[in-house]
């Protein structure tokens, strides 16, 4: 993409974003709990942001000494600087970081963008998977920053299908999975959970997860099954499951000795992989007896994924309009 036809165009990546500190804590669960596409709730917006200070407050404190376990804050946001790199790298063009509830937020992105004179910009939620409460709300403030910016907006909505992803993905897979074990090995797909009412409203994120599980799967060695299981249930409705404990309790009564947990809705390391995986869910498959737990990282800037993000990119450049793939 370093044509002249493509001189003004640049990509803005969009995640969730978190703390950068211990102190920024609260601030973070704040403003992920005042977003009404993420936390739905039958509230005026007003009323929402009065709840989610509350709710915030208390939560800080209890998430504080998880965070402090893995360094004081989330690497999120290094990570997801170090797939800007490699991005912009391989496509010739620039590519700038906007977080949905933390610094660099979408706006700041989105102007620096236009302050080097872009005049089109490529949106690409880092969520694989498209659901309304997350890539939806991320190209909602997305389209509003370029609309302020005056700056064309062109929408990547998902890639669980890309085939970057899924190779990347399957990779790393085969690289963790032990050549030899004795007894059972069993490979456990994580994602995060998402009310069941919002499937139930279409939502396409678990369809999509599945299809991805599926991309991925064909490359797990004959002898070796594998089950998904869902993270970070919140609140009183019900979520899709079973939870990765639940899911982690079934395979030991079934005598699996060796677990590998491969994450498939994230892309960069944070606090649901390196504390409620590496530590949580560890420690679960210790106490009900699995002998070896195999934590498989997180894409992150795998080269193979930074080309098939690089390639949904010129895809939608080329069509000139929003797309999935």
């Amino acid at each position: 993409m370093n044509t002249a036809d493509n001189d003004n165009f640049g990509v803005l990546l969009i995640n969730m974003g978190g703390p950068a500190d211990l102190d920024g804590i609260e601030d973070y669960l704040f403003r992920l709990l005042s977003d009404p596409m993420l936390v739905r709730m039958p509230l005026p917006l007003f009323a929402q942001r009065i709840w989610a200070r509350r709710i915030a407050h208390i939560r800080a404190g209890r998430v504080r000494p998880r965070y402090e376990a893995i360094g004081g804050s989330s690497p999120l946001l290094q990570h997801t600087f170090e797939q800007a790199s490699a991005l912009e790298k391989t496509l010739g063009i620039p590519v700038e970081v906007g977080m949905s509830y933390s610094p660099p937020f979408v706006s700041d992105a989105m102007q620096t963008l236009a302050g080097r004179g872009i005049r089109r910009v490529v949106a690409l939620p880092l969520y694989p998977q498209y659901s309304g409460s997350t890539s939806g709300s991320a190209l909602a403030d997305a389209r509003k920053c370029a609309a302020a910016a005056g700056v064309e907006l062109l929408e990547i909505q998902s890639h669980h299908n890309n085939g970057g992803f899924a190779s990347a993905l399957s990779g790393m897979l085969l690289e963790y999975l032990p050549l030899k074990s004795e007894g059972k090995t069993h490979v456990l797909f994580v994602a995060h959970s998402l009310p069941e009412k919002y499937i139930r409203q279409g939502d396409p994120y678990q369809t999509q997860l599945l299809e991805t599980m599926q991309a991925v799967s064909v490359a797990i060695p004959d002898g070796v099954s594998h089950s998904i299981a869902y993270s970070s249930r919140m609140g009183p409705m019900r979520w899709l499951g079973p939870s990765v404990e639940e899911e982690i309790e079934r395979l030991a009564s079934e005598n699996v000795e060796t677990l590998v947990v491969q994450t498939l809705s994230f892309v960069s390391e944070h606090l649901e992989t390196l504390y409620d995986l590496d530590m949580e869910a560890a420690g679960c498959a210790r106490q009900f007896g699995i002998k070896n737990f195999i934590r498989v990282p997180a894409v992150g800037s795998h080269t193979e994924y930074i080309s098939g993000l690089a390639d949904a990119v010129r895809v939608t450049v080329e069509k000139g309009e929003a797309g999935n793939d």
